[in-house]
C-alpha cells in the first residue's frame, strides 16, 4: 500500500491494484484496435476477390454492339471494330471495360469523335448486354485547299494540303484536291488549321 500524507494529517490509501488498470485498459484497447484491423483488411480482400469475379462472368460483359448512321452507306463494322477498341482494358487496373456496369457512353461517345472527324454528333445508349451507337455524318459543303504562306524567309505548305468543308463551316477531315465542278473548291491562301476547326462564319456561308 502507498500512504500519502495530507495537510490536514489525513491519510489516503490508493490500492496498487487501482495502479494496475490503466496500463490494462490501454493493452485492451491495442488489442481490440489489432483485431479490428485484421477483420477491415480481410473484409477488402474478400470484397476485391468478389469483384474480380463478378466483373469477369461473361454474362454480365458486352457481347453486342449495334451502329445506327444517317449516312445511306455508313461503314458500319469500321465503327463498330473502333467502338470495341474502347471496351478494351480495364477500370483502376480491376475492373474489364466490357462490364455492364463500367460502361462510360460520354467517354466511348469522345472516342469515337476523335477517330471519325466526320461525324458531327455521336450518341451511345448501353441495353443490357448491348451497346447501340447512332451516328449523325457532317453534311459535305465544299473542299477547302491551302495555299502557301511566308513565314521569314521560309514557305510553309498545308498539312493537309486539302480538307472537307461542312455545312457549318467546320473544316473536319483531310481530302483529296478537287478538280471537278460537282463540290465547290475553296483556294484559301493561309496554311489549313488542324481538324476540325471552324473556318467559315455563317455570312461566308450565305455568300457562297
Amino acid at each position: 500500500m502507498i500512504h500519502i500524507l495530507m495537510s490536514q494529517s489525513r491519510i489516503v490509501y490508493i490500492s496498487r491494484r487501482t495502479e494496475r488498470k490503466k496500463p490494462q485498459r490501454v493493452k485492451r484497447r491495442r488489442t481490440a484496435v489489432f483485431w479490428i484491423g485484421i477483420a477491415f483488411l480481410t473484409v477488402v480482400i474478400a470484397a476485391s476477390g468478389g469483384v474480380l469475379v463478378v466483373t469477369r462472368i461473361s454474362a454480365l460483359q458486352i457481347n453486342e454492339i449495334s451502329v445506327f448512321s444517317s449516312a445511306s452507306s455508313p461503314d458500319v463494322e469500321t465503327v463498330e471494330e473502333v467502338t470495341a477498341l474502347a471496351l478494351e482494358g480495364t477500370v483502376w487496373g480491376i475492373i474489364p471495360k466490357r462490364f455492364f456496369l463500367a460502361i462510360s457512353p460520354e467517354d466511348i461517345e469522345e472516342f469515337l469523335l476523335k477517330k471519325f472527324p466526320r461525324f458531327s454528333s455521336v450518341n451511345v445508349r448501353v441495353s443490357g448486354r448491348r451497346i447501340e451507337v447512332s451516328v449523325q455524318e457532317r453534311q459535305l459543303f465544299a473542299v477547302m485547299c491551302g495555299g502557301r504562306a511566308e513565314e521569314g524567309k521560309e514557305r510553309l505548305i498545308s498539312e493537309p494540303p486539302c480538307a472537307y468543308v461542312d455545312t457549318k463551316g467546320i473544316l473536319y477531315e483531310q481530302a483529296p484536291e478537287s478538280s471537278g465542278n460537282l463540290i465547290l473548291s475553296i483556294i484559301r491562301d493561309t496554311v489549313l488549321p488542324p481538324a476540325p476547326s471552324p473556318i467559315l462564319d455563317d455570312s461566308t456561308l450565305i455568300l457562297m
